[in-house]
């Protein structure tokens, strides 16, 4: 199957309500080995007089749901490692606030899941187990598995606690599971530098890993500098592939990229400009055999000595002929000219990244739906190069935030750049926004720490209901703020007006929507993310007998 073939299926929404043994059912094409004692009395009771075989339900055969596992960036590293002789400037920041954001719900009586954040070093997982570090404390197993409908006071009720941890290494998180359900969390990673070559404000989402993701929107040009990272929290081994689309005529050398070997709990960072250099777009496939990993690229930039954005790209959705960005900012354009004078090639206005990785070029169209809900037309090349990425200014737009929406008759992947400042000889900021899957009918936002926080819900062809509830200091849940959302349209949430909250809950009904988020720091700083479905895993499996 050829890549321009790959088409991602829309999920149908599902009845939330709770079920004994997990939240997902998985089908088996083949038949199971079951005691024969067992085997004989269901065949018997399944034979009517004639002889003839009864139909019937196919029975469950329940399996424990496994810890949830999320994986987190580390704060942002100079590439040669920082340091320096000079009295007047160094490259490394002296002022720095960077740490990990989490949040997790109880089940419905009230029991917090445990959770732990175990650094990932470039020891074998069983080692750095020794170094985990226990963010609630685990309940026994014995205990964790039993099913439970309320709590010890017989009242049905739903908790939340957010977690903070301050190591600056890649972490795993890990939540354990309650009665055979997947824990619910989310997590971010945010770093504030005011100085330095890094200096600005980033933040990325903690991410399930994956065996296949895309990141797109990185960049090699002069001054600007991507480091990849290819992280592995599984217990499994992980052989990696990766292919690089750039901008230009010249083809990507992915070296020993291709069939790299990365071992449970281990990660490996290289820097892109080998892979593909001076190269203002490029988008990377990575895939896993074995364990499943998670990929981001650190993102920085700089004019001279002046520090011009620091992000990450993380994974966004997979290639498809219909894709959503559900967040980008575009500043006014005075402030984007301003920002463009004397600059050497860098874009100074907020740029949408489309990259067509079959071998047949694509036919695009694009709009950008503002918090309004007015809609704008994005002006694209007729068609868009195969095996390329290409950007497109947004400096037409008027300045605003924005959900963009892709329709493509091949299958694309996409990202949107912010930019914000106003001077390219005093320090700004960039930041990276991925494609988005649609929401699922219940997922935990956690909003990066430090900064004024803004949220974009976005819909389709179908209008659709979002419900918030904030969790506060206490971990308990406020009541719901319900919206509801025009087709085609966009609304625009402030968490302010939940109190002072970095975490909530939102419930989806109707067509699909799709989130992203935004956060202004200082006078230049900003970051933003896309809002990612809540992780599912396996609750039972029907025997299907012979």
């Amino acid at each position: 199957m050829s890549n321009e073939d790959i088409v991602e299926r829309e999920r149908k929404p599902f009845s939330w309500k709770p079920v004994v043994g997990g939240a997902l059912l998985v089908g088996l094409a083949g038949g199971v080995i079951i005691a024969e004692p067992a085997l004989k009395n269901v065949l018997e009771q399944a034979t009517n007089q004639t002889g003839e075989p009864a139909s019937f339900d196919a029975p469950m055969a329940e399996i424990a749901a496994a810890d949830t596992l999320l994986s987190c960036v580390a704060t942002p590293q100079l590439a040669n490692g920082g340091g320096s002789t000079d009295s007047q400037f160094t490259p490394d920041t002296t002022k720095q606030t960077t740490g990990i954001t989490a949040s997790v719900l109880s089940d419905v009586g009230a029991r917090i899941p445990g959770v732990s954040a175990t650094p990932l070093t470039e020891q074998a997982s069983n080692d750095s187990e020794a170094t985990a570090k226990e963010l609630t404390k685990r309940i026994p197993d014995e205990q964790a598995s039993q099913v439970v409908s309320n709590g010890a006071d017989g009242a049905t009720t739903v908790v939340g606690k957010v977690l903070v941890d301050d190591q600056k290494t890649f972490l795993k998180l890990a939540a354990q599971s309650l009665g055979k359900q997947s824990a619910l969390i989310s997590g971010q990673r945010t770093t504030l530098s005011e100085d330095g070559d890094l200096a600005g404000f980033s933040a990325a989402p903690c991410m399930s890993p994956s065996h296949d993701q895309w990141l797109v929107g990185a960049s090699t040009a002069v001054e600007n500098t991507s480091i990849l990272t290819i992280s592995n929290p599984s217990s499994s081994a992980a052989t990696v592939s990766v292919r690089a689309y750039g901008s230009t005529d010249n083809e990507p050398n992915v070296g020993t990229l291709d069939r790299l070997v990365i071992a449970p709990g281990e990660h490996y960072t290289t820097l892109l400009g080998g892979v593909a250099p001076d190269d203002s777009a490029v988008t990377l496939r990575v895939q896993s055999q074995g364990g499943a990993v998670s990929a981001s690229i650190q993102q920085s930039s700089l004019r001279g000595l002046t520090p011009a954005g620091i992000d990450y790209i993380s994974a966004g959705a997979r290639a498809a002929t219909k894709s959503v960005i559900p967040f980008v900012w575009v500043q006014p354009q005075a402030d984007s000219t301003s920002l463009g004078k004397g600059s050497d090639g860098q874009s100074s206005a907020s740029q949408l990244m489309i990259s067509v990785p079959g071998a047949v070029d694509a036919k695009v169209t694009a709009k950008a739906i503002g918090s309004d809900g007015k809609s704008h037309d994005i002006r694209l090349p007729e068609t868009l190069k195969a095996g390329r990425t290409t950007a497109i200014s947004l400096a037409e737009l008027p300045a605003g935030s924005y959900a963009v929406r892709l329709t493509s008759d091949r299958s694309v992947v996409a990202s949107a750049r912010s930019v914000r400042g106003k001077a390219a000889d005093q320090p700004h900021d960039a930041a990276y926004t991925s494609s988005a899957q649609r929401l699922s009918q219940r997922q935990l936002v956690t909003l990066p720490a430090g900064g004024k926080p803004y949220v974009l819900f976005s819909t389709d062809d179908a209008a659709a209901t979002v419900s918030l509830r904030s969790i506060d200091s206490k971990g308990r849940l406020g009541k719901a703020l319900e919206q509801l959302i025009p087709a085609n349209s966009a609304y625009m949430f402030d968490p302010k007006t939940l109190g002072d909250v970095r975490s909530f809950t939102v419930d989806t009904s109707g067509g699909a929507v799709y989130g992203g988020g935004l956060s202004f720091a200082g006078a230049t700083g900003i970051t933003t993310f896309a809002i990612q479905p809540s992780p599912t895993a396996a609750q039972g499996i029907p025997v299907n007998l012979p």
